[in-house]
């Protein structure tokens, strides 16, 4: 698996693969990949993921067919019926479990807060329990009243079909919109803290810039940093 430099974190290869995660109670798996959302003048507006949309799990990892075809960085819906080739592994986040699972073979249906198969469950493990935000405008989304709340140490996903627009995301202070804190490093679609930055303070507020390469106008987000947080999965329609 590459290592990104980063101490603890746990990190899945390129696609189609996956990316990383730095909880050092993982052994096995990483993650760090994903955003999806709608981009409306100057302003990101994020939402939390609405019901209807029924997000529930990010694939992380694929090796071999499935049906319909997955790729690492897609999210599964509820009630989706995957069928996998009798070798294939699939490896996903659930979202409401903070659950990393790998399946080989039959067939995967996911729920809200569970999933069923009847192939083999090859591993199990402990994961990220992740925030997932949407640009408000979705069918159903309605404006957050308090900004996305990033770790000191902060990791997000960029996932959706202009994931792969991301071509840079800077956080700066608050108050001092001119003096970039640090651009965030790119880790297979993903955004982590690059090494030798300082972490973030917590409960102040910070701005993300994300800017993409099929716009000429960044977007913007306030966001709030907490010790406690966790990763923030950011979805770009």
């Amino acid at each position: 698996m590459p290592d990104h430099g980063r101490s603890g974190a746990w990190l899945l290869p390129a696609s189609p693969a996956l990316t990383p995660f730095r909880r050092s109670e993982w052994d096995a798996l990483n993650i760090r990949t994903g955003l999806s959302a709608a981009l409306l003048s100057n302003l990101l507006l994020v939402t939390p993921a609405s019901a209807d949309d029924l997000p529930v799990a990010l694939v992380m990892k694929v090796n071999g067919e499935t049906t319909p075809k997955l790729t690492a960085r897609t999210e599964i819906t509820a009630r989706e019926k995957i069928t996998l080739a009798p070798e294939t592994e699939l490896t996903f986040l659930h979202y409401n479990k903070c659950q990393v699972v790998t399946v080989a073979g039959g067939s995967l249906t996911l729920g809200s807060d569970d999933y069923a198969t009847d192939g083999r469950i090859e591993r199990q493990q402990k994961g990220p329990c992740p925030k997932v935000y949407q640009v408000a405008g979705s069918t159903g989304g309605w404006v957050s009243r308090d900004p996305p709340r990033l770790s000191v140490d902060p990791e997000i996903i960029f996932v959706g079909p202009r994931a792969d627009k991301v071509a840079d995301a800077v956080l700066y202070v608050k108050a001092q919109p001119d003096h970039p804190l640090f651009h965030l490093q790119f880790a297979d679609g993903g955004a982590i803290k690059p090494a030798g930055a300082p972490l973030l303070t917590a409960n102040q507020r910070y701005v993300l810039r994300v800017t993409t390469n099929d716009r000429s106008e960044p977007v913007e987000q306030d966001v709030v940093a907490t010790e406690k947080g966790s990763l923030v999965v950011l979805r770009l329609e």
